[in-house]
């Protein structure tokens, strides 16, 4: 409050076992809309420096982990992007962390919600 503290940013990266995938704007048409064997998915929105997208990515990490375990992360594969990309289908996201369950037919995408957070 009184300015004598400075604010401290997240900047090192911390490494854990993960089966999520990154997407970007030229990625995502052809992991995601073109991919025959993706029905279904889960992308993760954070942001670079951001303390609840930092925590939302060990969850996501430590979720997709136990999907493979269990033989369903073929069927709801995990994806995350950055809050600031340009893919045309999405757009831009009012906050993050955010995730995003999406549902094609084809290479058209037919359902796309918000789903809980998996902060406590």
């Amino acid at each position: 409050m009184d300015d004598k503290l400075e604010h401290h940013y997240v900047t090192e990266e911390r490494t854990q076992a993960t089966k999520v995938k990154w997407l970007n704007a030229d990625t995502f048409e052809q992991e995601v809309l073109k991919n025959k064997k993706v029905e279904q998915c889960v992308i993760e929105i954070i942001k670079d420096h951001c303390p609840a997208c930092f925590i939302s990515k060990f969850n996501t990490n430590m979720l997709s982990r136990k999907m493979e375990k269990h033989g369903l992360l073929d069927k709801i594969p995990f994806y995350r992007m950055k809050i600031n990309n340009s893919v045309p289908w999405l757009g831009e996201f009012p906050h993050s962390p955010m995730l995003l369950y999406v549902r094609k037919e084809g290479d058209d995408i037919v359902e796309m919600k918000l789903l809980e957070s998996p902060l406590p």
